[in-house]
């Protein structure tokens, strides 16, 4: 055959025979395109990271929405407290059926029984712990109606009622001295040291009150200051 014969025949058999048109695809990394494929999600790695907070937000409670806990959240009536039951040797605190403290009525009450067994004491009814003068009491106190009065005062007092005797001994003992006048003393030294006053106030009373300085110009004792004062008594 020629090789124009065989040309012609290579034609002829091309045209009688069809073939299916094959189209090939580019090879994807099955790991890339997984990782792709969660990348060019809809969602992408929010919808990923979202199905983690997902789940957190779904099992969240609404706490102001939840039904009340019957053992925490159901409010407390103090009505059914009972006293009773608390133990006070752990050094607790006891309170009544109200939620006060009854320890204070307790101390109340020791007081009322101590003021009770005391007002039982014909010796001592000022209940100053010490005894009425005279009779069978064998006592010192001078005034047992008045607890301010009894053997235990030390200090000068001011109270302007009672006697002034105070302490019950050596009669009313004035704190500074009456009736005080500077131009009789004659001697420096004893003008110096002289200060009271004027008149004899009774006890508390506020009264003029000096003292006296001794004058080189006129060799002579006078007023050297001079203000007020209360009288003090015991």
């Amino acid at each position: 055959m020629t090789i124009r014969a065989v040309c012609a025949f290579l034609l002829l058999g091309a045209a009688a025979c069809s073939f299916p048109e094959v189209t090939f695809a580019p090879l994807i990394d099955e790991e890339a395109g997984a990782s792709d494929a969660t990348t060019d999600s809809p969602t992408g790695s929010d919808s990923a990271a979202g199905g983690q907070d997902g789940g957190s937000d779904a099992t969240t409670l609404d706490v102001d929405a939840r039904a009340p806990d019957a053992a925490s959240d159901a409010p407390v009536d103090a009505t059914n407290v009972d006293a009773t039951n608390v133990d006070a040797a752990d050094g607790s605190v006891t309170t009544d059926a109200n939620g006060n403290d009854a320890s204070d009525a307790n101390a109340s009450d020791a007081t009322d029984s101590s003021a009770d067994a005391n007002d039982g004491d014909p010796c001592d009814k000022d209940r100053d712990t010490y005894k009425a003068q005279g009779g069978s009491c064998l006592g010192n106190d001078c005034d047992d109606n008045d607890d301010r009065r009894n053997p235990g005062v030390t200090n000068y007092r001011t109270y302007q009622d009672g006697t002034g005797d105070w302490n019950c001994v050596n009669g009313v003992e004035k704190q500074y001295p009456v009736n005080v006048n500077c131009s009789s003393h004659v001697i420096v030294g004893n003008c110096n040291a002289t200060f009271g006053f004027t008149g004899d106030p009774a006890c508390g009373t506020m009264a003029a009150y000096v003292t006296c300085a001794w004058d080189t110009l006129s060799l002579g004792c006078k007023v050297g200051t001079s203000g007020s004062q209360t009288q003090g008594c015991k």
